[in-house]
Order: structure tokens, then sequence, then C-alpha cells
């Protein structure tokens, strides 16, 4: 399901700024290419609400890195608002909630948290064998 929800977002970010940037999945540890995009799950948690039925709970970090100005990363930062408030998540759409974002050192932080309910299947106990007798 997270694999789902940071496919959903890539796929966001793609259809908003195009084939040109990078988007990153996981981390990089060297040939990070900017400008481009780094996409990480936070905190996620699952929740049971009744029954069979759960909500995964899951902020994801977004970061705009790039040397461009400040200008440029503010409005990179508002196409995000835009872009991640609806996402496609296994052919649903899911909305984002609590979204913000933040420039430290030129890197800009856009964070947003996904509440996904699902149901978990229930394993079924079979009956091993039934007799049933009757008389008139």
């Amino acid at each position: 399901m997270i694999n789902e929800i940071l496919k959903g977002i890539a796929k966001a970010i793609r259809d908003e700024f195009g084939e040109s940037l990078n988007i990153y999945l996981n981390e990089v540890e060297q040939g990070l290419i900017e400008p481009c995009f780094f996409i990480s799950v936070l905190n996620p948690d699952v929740k049971q609400v009744l029954g069979r039925r759960y909500v995964l709970n899951c902020p994801v970090s977004v970061q705009f890195i790039s040397e461009e100005d400040r200008e440029v990363i503010n409005a990179q930062g508002s196409r995000l608002f835009n872009c991640l408030e609806l996402i496609s998540v296994s052919g649903d759409l899911a909305r984002g909630r609590n979204m913000s974002y933040s420039i430290n050192e030129d890197i800009l932080t856009f964070t947003v948290t996904y509440n996904i309910y699902f149901y978990k299947k229930q394993e079924k106990e079979s009956m091993e064998s039934l007799k049933q007798e009757t008389e008139v």
C-alpha cells in the first residue's frame, strides 16, 4: 500500500512538472542529478477503525532540491499544493491532508499525509464435517 502511495505521488509530480526533472523514491548514495524531487515516507501507522476496517496514515516528505533562487523554489511549493491534493492510489483517489512546506538552505521540504482505508482479509475457518439426521 505504501509503495502505491509513493507511485501515485511520483505520477502526480511527473504530470505537473514534466519528464525533465528526476524523481527519486529511495535513498541515493551518490549521483543525485539536480534539479530533482526526493520522496520519502516519514512514520506511517495503521489503526483499526471498526471490525476488519483499518486506516493507514501515511505522512510523506517531498523535497525539491535545486540551485534556483528562492522565488522559483516558492513557486514549486505552490505547484505541489495543487498536484498532491488528489493522487491516484491503486485506481482510487486519495486526498492529501495537512499539507505544508518550508525552505531551508535552498531545499524545499513539502509534507503531506494520506489516509487510506482498507479491509483486512479474514481467514475463514471451515467446518470439518456436519451430519444432520431428521425423522418424521
